[in-house]
C-alpha cells in the first residue's frame, strides 16, 4: 500500500514537470477555448495561460481570458487587464464559441469578458498563487479609455 502511494505522489507531483498546473478561475463549470499563447498588446507580451467559457451561476456563460504575470495583480491593474480583454475581443477570441451549454441547457452568453490575471509560481511551487478578477461589458471596451 505504501508503494502504491509513493507511486501516486510521484505521478502527481511529476505528471506536469516543467509546466504550471492550468488555474480554474472559480468554481462554476469551466470549459477551455484555447490553450497557452503570448499575446503582443500595446507592445508588451502577456503570457496567456488560455482562454474559457464559464458557466455562471445565473445560467449565462462569461468569456474569460487567464494571464500569467511577473507581479502581484491588485486592483489598480485593471488598464491592464482592460488591454487583454479589448485583444481578445478585437481579435475575434470570444466569437469561436459558437454556442455553449451545461447539463443540455444552453447557456446564453452574457455580454461581458473576464480577465483573471495570476502572478507567475515559481518552478514546482505547489502554492497558490496572487491574484485578481476583472470584468467588463461590451460596452466598456468600445469606449477609447475604458469610460462609461
Amino acid at each position: 500500500m505504501r508503494h502504491n502511494l509513493t507511486l501516486l505522489c510521484l505521478a502527481l507531483l511529476c505528471g506536469s514537470c516543467g509546466q504550471e498546473p492550468r488555474t480554474q478561475t472559480s468554481g462554476n463549470p469551466e470549459a477551455p477555448v484555447t490553450g497557452p499563447e503570448v499575446w503582443n498588446v500595446n507592445g508588451t507580451n502577456f503570457n496567456v495561460e488560455g482562454t474559457a467559457c464559464l458557466v455562471m451561476g445565473n445560467g449565462q456563460t462569461l468569456f474569460v481570458v487567464k494571464a500569467i504575470t511577473d507581479f502581484a495583480p491588485q486592483a489598480f491593474h485593471k488598464p491592464i487587464a482592460r488591454a487583454l480583454a479589448k485583444y481578445a475581443v478585437d481579435n475575434g477570441y470570444p466569437s469561436k464559441v459558437k454556442q455553449s451549454s451545461w447539463n443540455g441547457t444552453p447557456t446564453p452568453f452574457s455580454g461581458s469578458i473576464g480577465v483573471a490575471l495570476f502572478q507567475k509560481r515559481g518552478v514546482g511551487s505547489v502554492a497558490v498563487a496572487a491574484g485578481w478578477k476583472y470584468n467588463f461589458t461590451a460596452e466598456e471596451l468600445k469606449q477609447p479609455n475604458g469610460e462609461q
